[in-house]
């Protein structure tokens, strides 16, 4: 970096009569007023370069340099304090060039024997103007030079990132190969289990046809079921009714008879003793044998009409559980009559049915 300590030391060397004596001028020389001019446009860069955006050329008027002049004393010290960081022309590119082509090309241009031929002073000023524009340049300089090696970090960052995206996509086609690959065998795998999977249904539905014809063939060469059910005796329910009867009956009055018998062989075996206690008390006391002879012969005759009310009784009670019994056996046949009768119906129609399914035979040669 260029040092300023000359340029700052001789804008500290100028004096106020110096200075007096540059804007005492009216006219003065074109050496002069052109580095003046470039001193104010420096110290005003913003405000043209804000101008150089619209416009193409800038005039600078000679009263604006005087009072410009009349504030040196107030400028100095910005301008000795100005640095490479802080130099108002650091944002005034449009500005740098209009100086550059304006006030040092061309056979006008600035120069440092022309401006000292002329005005000492002036040529200090013109001493701080090259510097400034020197530093700008070098810090603009090394501002490219940073932008380029950023740009090519920036560079190098993008290549690496281009590789690594190649290298990605060289990965997924590998990895979108292999896919493809497993696809491949999957719809391979698939195919053949399909083309098993329709053999196996077509071996089935051969298996059914046979099965099929067979069952057609049995049903002609059996007989059906309904001829079978109709070949069936019938059942007479009356007659049934009555053997159910009489049997139970019957069976109900031998029990009955069998339960008497036993309690009256009871109750002679409990009367006997008593009968023999009487007969030795009327061999004992002659006084009394008709008294005790016609106690014995009147208690005789009541037992025997008990015993047969009772009988009769049981009798009576049998045959009426007889007959309940043997409603209910008719209730039960009447039901399985109805049963028969419906599976005879439904054999009929089930042979009605395989009837019309099947093709009409031709009628057996008899034998």
């Amino acid at each position: 970096m260029r040092s300023r300590n000359d340029a700052t030391e001789s804008l500290r060397s100028l004096s106020r009569l110096e200075i007096d004596e540059l804007r005492r001028m009216r006219s003065p020389p074109v050496p002069v007023r052109r580095c003046l001019e470039v001193v104010y446009l420096i110290l005003n860069a913003e405000k043209h370069e804000r101008k150089l955006l619209s416009r193409s050329y800038l005039r600078v008027e000679w009263e604006d340099v005087l009072q410009l002049l009349t504030r040196w004393q107030l400028l100095v010290p910005g301008m000795m304090q100005m640095d490479a960081t802080t130099h108002c022309l650091l944002g005034a590119p449009l500005l740098r060039a209009h100086i550059s082509c304006t006030y040092f090309a061309g056979p006008d241009a600035l120069t440092k024997e022309r401006v000292q031929r002329s005005s000492a002073p002036a040529c200090v000023l013109l001493g701080w103007i090259t510097e400034s524009l020197a530093l700008v340049d070098e810090r603009e300089a090394e501002d490219v030079t940073k932008s380029s090696a950023s740009a090519n970090e920036e560079i190098l960052a993008a290549e690496k990132a281009a590789e690594c995206a190649a290298r990605e996509q060289d990965d997924a086609a590998k990895e979108e190969a292999v896919r493809e690959a497993a696809a491949k065998e999957e719809a391979a795998r698939t195919e053949a289990a399909r083309e098993a999977a329709a053999k196996e249904a077509e071996a089935m539905e051969k298996r059914q046809a046979a099965a099929e014809t067979s069952k057609k063939k049995q049903a002609t060469s059996a007989p059906a079921p309904a001829a079978k059910a109709a070949r069936m005796p019938t059942v007479d329910l009356d007659t049934v009714m009555v053997q159910v009867t009489e049997k139970a009956s019957e069976e109900k009055i031998a029990q009955v008879a069998a339960e008497m018998a036993k309690k009256k062989a009871a109750r002679m075996a409990a009367a006997n003793p008593k009968m023999n206690m009487e007969a030795a008390g009327k061999t004992a006391s002659s006084s009394k044998p008709e008294t005790a002879g016609k106690q014995a012969n009147g208690k005789a005759p009541a037992a025997e009409q008990d015993e047969t009310s009772r009988s009769a009784t049981l009798a009576k009670q049998a045959r009426a559980e007889a007959l309940s019994a043997a409603k209910r056996e008719i209730e039960r046949l009447k039901e399985e009559r109805a049963k028969l009768e419906a599976s005879l119906q439904n054999a009929a129609q089930r042979k009605q049915e395989l009837a019309a399914k099947m093709p009409k035979a031709a009628a057996p040669t008899p034998a």
